[in-house]
């Protein structure tokens, strides 16, 4: 499992430059939101990546908890929600209008679907000890 979350920091890692990429003006804007730019992203829709870090860097630390690479961070049942999130993400690029942008993020938002669902159903069971549950 704690292979698994180390892919899935990896991957996640790779998206993040993307996005960083995309705040310093990479001429990438086809390949995201539903490819409606060409070119660099506008100054003003560039907040989007900001964000989209802030919560990739939430779902990887998540990850990272519910494999047992790091303490867990929050309630252990997060990892559902980083599931969640990247079943709504195929979703959405199963529909985006930008053949590009399918081709790129179908393929990575499966990979990491099937990553957080397997930590999500290995992640170690918790003991209960005198002191408290325990990993």
């Amino acid at each position: 499992m704690k292979i698994a979350g180390l892919a899935f920091a990896a991957l996640m890692s790779l998206v993040v430059l993307f996005q960083i990429a995309l705040i310093l003006g990479a001429p990438w804007g086809h390949l995201t939101l539903g490819g409606q730019w060409s070119g660099a992203l506008p100054l003003k829709v560039r907040v989007i990546p900001v964000i989209s870090i802030l919560l990739l860097l939430a779902m990887t630390r998540i990850a990272l908890g519910a494999s047992g690479l790091r303490t867990p961070w929050g309630p252990r049942w997060l990892i559902w929600l980083v599931c969640a999130y990247m079943a709504l993400g195929i979703t959405m690029h199963i529909v985006t209008p930008s053949a590009a942008e399918r081709m790129l993020w179908l393929p990575v938002l499966t990979l990491l679907f099937g990553l957080s669902l397997w930590i999500g159903i290995k992640r170690p069971a918790v003991r209960l000890t005198p002191q408290g549950p325990m990993q």
